[in-house]
């Protein structure tokens, strides 16, 4: 019998595919994605882990600034 549980390749495939944001940054499917050999699937989401990290970043530096601008000025 197959196992499909949590700890096979399969699983952690889709669930990448959805956490590390690769149909927005992409545009594939996760049919094209699943697909496409094991090496590109890795590289794809390298860059698409790398892309939402930064991503992260960057609203983390907005939003604080946002709130540092929003407090008010002592005097």
């Amino acid at each position: 019998a197959e196992d499909n549980g949590k700890s096979t390749r399969l699983y952690n495939y889709i669930g990448a595919f959805f956490d590390e944001g690769i149909h927005k940054h992409t545009g594939l499917n996760l049919g094209e994605f699943m697909q496409m050999p094991r090496e590109i699937t890795e590289l794809i989401r390298e860059k698409c882990s790398k892309i939402s990290e930064n991503t992260s970043k960057a609203e983390r530096g907005i939003l604080n600034d946002m709130a540092n601008a929003a407090k008010p000025v002592k005097r």
